[in-house]
């Protein structure tokens, strides 16, 4: 069958693709995360997770760069500074950490904890105080070494943000910048690496319109939700992110 995609998912994998490139995009544009997890998740069965991790990295990139103009005013520009710098010093630590623990092994560890004390906080649990900058930028720190070694640091930062007293629209701009940073960083590693080629980019051509409809339906909603709200779907989509990498990790266990 000829197909404009360097692969050929099937009639209903074309739909599949369809309604999880939206579904991605609508998370991204809501949250300010999370659209990766979702393609990784859902599409790994119909997709080579080789072509799939390029695409969805560059997708990441395109979504930040959509949002930008938008969330300018409200990103944490301190905290994204603090973050983003813990991150890129412990990113290295993390790929280190290859050579000591198993990578299976530490996504279950820090999927279990995210999945944990998302539920808690969803229960009512909450941060009441801010996290001075000693304290970010060790949080920063931290998910750089998850983010280097198991490459989920992203779900500490979420939930390090949505369990205290910040605003969504600050919580919600400052992550999508700090995703910026940390998915451009590895775009340029992927390309080093040889794993960007054209056909990754025919299929960023291809599969840019419907997430980019997701993310404008995505952002409309995030303006209409009250920060309780905001904060109660973002913990669940936090829950079920962490359990469905569970899942995935458990299930691909040698």
């Amino acid at each position: 069958m000829t197909t404009i995609l360097p692969f050929d998912p099937g009639p209903a994998g074309y739909a599949v693709l369809a309604l999880v490139l939206f579904a991605s995009g609508f998370v991204r544009g809501y949250a300010g995360f999370g659209s990766s997890a979702v393609i990784i998740a859902a599409l790994t069965t119909i997709i080579d997770p080789s072509r799939l991790v390029p695409v969805t990295i560059m997708l990441e990139v395109y979504a930040s760069l959509l949002m930008a103009i938008s969330i300018w005013r409200q990103i944490g520009w301190q905290d994204l500074k603090l973050m983003a710098t813990g991150a890129v010093m412990g990113s290295p630590l993390g790929v280190l950490s290859h050579f000591v623990v198993p990578v299976a092994m530490l996504k279950i560890v820090i999927q279990t904890i995210v999945l944990a004390v998302s539920s808690a906080l969803l229960a009512g649990l909450r941060r009441q105080k801010p996290v001075g900058n000693h304290g970010k930028a060790v949080i920063g720190f931290i998910s750089g070494i998850i983010n280097g070694g198991a490459g989920i640091g992203g779900l500490v930062i979420a939930t390090f943000f949505i369990s205290g007293p910040e605003q969504p629209a600050h919580i919600r701009a400052t992550l999508v910048f700090y995703f910026l940073i940390v998915n451009i960083t590895s775009a340029v590693l992927l390309a080093w690496g040889g794993l960007l080629t054209v056909a990754s980019v025919v299929t960023l051509i291809f599969v840019i319109p419907i997430f980019s409809i997701g993310v404008w339906a995505g952002s409309k909603h995030f303006l209409g939700a009250s920060p309780e709200t905001f904060r109660r779907l973002v913990l669940s989509l936090l829950i079920v992110l962490a359990l469905a990498g569970l899942v995935h990790t458990i299930a691909n266990l040698d």
